[in-house]
């Protein structure tokens, strides 16, 4: 099972502050796809699970450096 479910796809753009076409822009898909990851309707290519979890070490790095 991957690591990217719609509920994981959905709180890593709701962390990003993003609508759906930006995070779509982000992770260079269509904004339609985004609804669909986030509906279960389908799930993400590998390529675009490999951006976000690009993506994600970037937030994460984020917000580590807001912490200090």
């Amino acid at each position: 099972m991957t690591y990217w479910t719609p509920d994981k796809i959905k709180e890593l753009r709701d962390s990003l502050e993003q609508t759906q076409v930006e995070f779509a822009r982000s992770v260079l898909v269509s904004p339609k796809t985004v609804t669909n990851w986030e509906r279960g309707a389908c799930a993400p290519s590998e390529l675009a699970e490999w951006r976000l979890d690009e993506l994600d070490a970037n937030e994460i790095d984020r917000v580590e450096m807001n912490r200090k």
